[in-house]
């Protein structure tokens, strides 16, 4: 979300540089209530949802769609036995030529 994935890969179909993408979708951005929790660890943030704190990024983006939108593939994983048989196939697609996303959903 921060870092201009559109731009990314346009500019790696651009220049034919692929690269596999690992996006770590956890609900929300934890950077601010992990800092909080450090502070103050019995606080508001310890007591609160990342709903509460207006930290979610809930509903969440499809990084997939953005990434398939410029010319690279994509897939999602939501389940762990699920995670090795995508990176293989993500690989695959780098190794081709094509950049590509694993959108990997995990629980909080």
């Amino acid at each position: 979300m921060f870092a201009m994935p559109s731009s990314a890969f346009w500019v790696s179909r651009r220049y034919n540089l692929p690269f596999l993408a690992v996006i770590i979708s956890n609900g929300g951005w934890n950077a601010p209530k992990f800092s909080a929790l450090g502070v103050h660890p019995t606080g508001f943030a310890s007591k609160s949802s990342l709903e509460e704190l207006h930290i979610s990024f809930d509903p969440p983006a499809d990084y997939g769609m953005i990434a398939e939108a410029a010319g690279a593939w994509s897939t999602t994983v939501k389940e762990v036995k699920d995670l090795e048989g995508a990176l293989r196939e993500g690989v695959k697609k780098v190794q081709g030529g094509q950049s590509a996303v694993l959108n990997v959903f995990v629980k909080n």
